[in-house]
C-alpha cells in the first residue's frame, strides 16, 4: 500500500514530539494512508494530520484510537502520553498558579494528566481491574499504604483490590471509594457503574449456568411409558 505524501519532518523536540514520533513509525509500519486511518477511528483526516503534525499533544483518545488501528496496543505508549501530557501542562500552567490557593483534586490532576481513564473498552475482569490500575497511575501513582489511609481499610485489603487474584468482580462499594480517593470527578462515575453492573451480570449469569451443568438430572418415573 502506497504511503502518499511523506509527513512533514518534526523540528521541535520533548516528550511530545516523541510521542508522536512513535505514531507516525506504528502508522508506517502498518502502511496505512491517512483515508485508511480515518476509516480505522472514525476521527476526519484533518484531526489526524493535526495530531500527527507533533506541534501539539493529541489527547489520549486519539491516540489510543492510532494505536489500535495500526494494530498497537493503547497501553504500552499509555506512560508515554502520560508524561507528555504532565509536561505540556507544566509548560503552560501559569507563574499565578505558584501562589493559587489548593484547588480541587480532580481539577489538579485533569490539568497535569488529562481526564481520568475510563474502563469504556473493558470486557472481561481482567480488562476492568488494568483500567482501576490506570486510574492510581492518572492520580500520580500513590502508594498503597497512602491510599489504604484514605479509604479507611488495611494496606493488604486494598493490594487484594489491585491486584484481584480471584479474578472475580470487586464489589461497587470497594470501586467507587477506590475514584473517590483517586480524584476522579463523580461524572465519571456514571460510566464506571454502567460498566460494572455490565460485567457484574455477566459473571453472575456464568455461575448460574456453572450451578444447573453442575446440577444432578432427575429422572421422572415413568417418563419412558408410552
Amino acid at each position: 500500500m502506497t504511503m502518499g505524501r511523506p509527513d512533514n519532518p518534526i523540528l521541535n523536540s520533548g516528550p511530545t514530539p516523541e510521542l508522536v514520533q512513535r505514531l507516525r513509525t506504528l502508522r508506517h509500519n502498518a502502511g496505512l494512508t491517512l483515508r485508511a486511518l480515518k476509516e480505522r477511528t472514525g476521527y476526519s483526516i484533518g484531526t489526524l494530520s493535526s495530531a500527527l503534525a507533533g506541534e501539539k499533544l493529541p489527547s489520549w483518545s486519539i491516540v489510543s484510537a492510532i494505536v489500535q488501528a495500526c494494530g498497537g496496543k493503547p497501553e504500552d505508549v499509555e506512560q508515554q502520553w502520560v508524561a507528555a501530557a504532565a509536561h505540556e501542562a507544566l509548560k503552560a500552567r501559569p507563574k499565578r498558579d505558584a501562589q493559587a490557593e489548593p484547588g480541587d483534586q480532580h481539577l489538579r490532576l485533569t490539568a497535569l494528566f488529562g481526564p481520568a481513564p475510563i474502563p469504556v473498552n473493558a470486557e472481561t475482569v481482567e480488562e476492568f481491574m488494568r483500567d482501576i490500575r490506570r486510574v492510581k497511575v492518572w492520580a500520580q501513582d500513590p502508594s498503597v499504604r497512602v491510599l489504604a489511609v484514605k479509604l479507611d481499610v488495611p494496606p493488604s485489603t486494598l493490594q487484594d483490590f489491585l491486584s484481584n487474584k480471584n479474578g472475580t468482580m470487586p464489589s461497587w462499594d470497594m470501586v467507587l471509594n477506590f475514584l473517590r480517593a483517586c480524584g476522579v470527578d463523580q461524572d465519571a462515575y456514571g460510566e464506571w457503574g454502567f460498566v460494572w453492573r455490565r460485567l457484574k451480570h455477566q459473571e453472575t449469569e456464568r455461575r448460574l449456568q456453572q450451578q444447573r451443568a453442575k446440577r444432578p438430572m432427575r429422572v421422572i418415573r415413568g417418563s419412558q411409558q408410552a
